[in-house]
């Protein structure tokens, strides 16, 4: 990413977003073409992978840390991870320093990838 973005005025972070700050470990596929399929749902059936641990902030940590004080857009797409990354933004989601959200949400109660609607 760091290569891809040079120049652009993009700031690259080795972090994940949770509830949380700590440190979580996360699948991670060997094969950089299949790296959208990553996840903190560590599914023990799953090959061809390698298990890292890797820093987690919440938004709120993030956003006050670097002293952005509003967010246009943010969009969450984590693989299941979602509500979690929004309960680390519950302080500028009341500030109403976001303006606009994007989650993924499954309709399909077993779908693992995304937290169902109704959460």
């Amino acid at each position: 990413l760091k290569t891809h973005a040079a120049g652009l005025g993009v700031q690259c972070f080795q972090l994940g977003f949770g509830s949380a700050a700590e440190k979580k470990r996360i699948r991670v596929f060997k094969d950089a073409r299949k790296s959208v399929s990553n996840s903190l749902h560590l599914n023990p059936s799953v090959a061809e992978t390698t298990d890292e641990v890797i820093d987690i902030e919440t938004i709120d940590n993030f956003l006050r840390q670097q002293g952005v004080t509003e967010i246009d857009y943010l969009k969450i797409d984590t693989e299941g991870n979602d509500l979690d990354v929004l309960k680390g933004a519950v302080g500028s989601l009341k500030a109403q320093k976001i303006k606009f959200v994007e989650v993924e949400a499954g309709m399909n109660s077993g779908n693992k990838l995304h937290v169902p609607y109704c959460e």
